[in-house]
């Protein structure tokens, strides 16, 4: 849960089941096996009673409306950061880069947290500000992954070291490159977890 005034921002806010949440609960299209639901056993002329008390369901309204406190508390932070650099006349020569190890389903398809290979859970972008080498507004389509940050932004910072060996791509040309928007021919494999692994997903 997110601190002080963020956990009680949006209690104005009635939130909605996603359309994918409702599709997946009529099975119109089912949803594959790994994504199994709560309410699998729902019979499908019960299923639009169990959405209306879902969403009206107190512990579903408060975590949405903490989770989006949660953003709002980072981004009023992440606000702070950056007017900290401007202030201190560092912001040009400061990389900053945010983003995550995963999304959250926010009940997209009919699941919560992780683990499954959607766009919101899968897909994520990284936002990364350096005005001194990477051009504003620049978009990189290509599929990149957490372990190729490091090699990349140490390269743009012109560290290097022939010595040490990531297990990363380093895509710093890409970043720096005179392209507005740029894409590579990349595919990356991500693989569920545990002993039992239950899909595959190509990006």
């Amino acid at each position: 849960y997110v601190r002080p005034p963020y956990d009680t921002m949006y209690d104005d806010l009635v939130f909605e089941l996603p359309y994918t949440a409702r599709t997946a609960a009529f099975k119109n299209p089912s949803t594959p096996l790994y994504n199994y639901h709560d309410y699998d056993n729902v019979p499908l002329d019960d299923v639009e009673e169990y959405l209306e008390e879902y969403e009206s369901w107190d512990f579903f309204q408060r975590s949405m409306r903490q989770y989006f406190g949660m953003v709002k508390c980072i981004d009023d932070n992440i606000g702070k950061l950056l007017t900290y650099l401007d202030d201190a006349g560092i912001s040009d020569n400061t990389i900053i880069a945010f983003t995550s190890d995963h999304g959250d389903m926010l009940a997209e398809h009919g699941k919560f947290n992780k683990n499954r290979p959607y766009r919101t859970s899968a897909g994520i972008a990284m936002v990364l500000r350096y005005p001194e080498k990477v051009m504003a507004g620049k978009i990189i389509d290509t599929a990149y992954t957490s372990v190729d940050f490091a090699p990349s932004i140490l390269k743009v910072m012109g560290v290097t070291d022939p010595n040490v060996n990531f297990q990363g791509m380093d895509f710093s040309e890409e970043l720096l490159s005179d392209e507005r928007v740029s894409s590579k021919d990349i595919v990356r494999y991500v693989f569920d977890s545990g002993n039992n692994m239950s899909w595959a997903a190509a990006i």
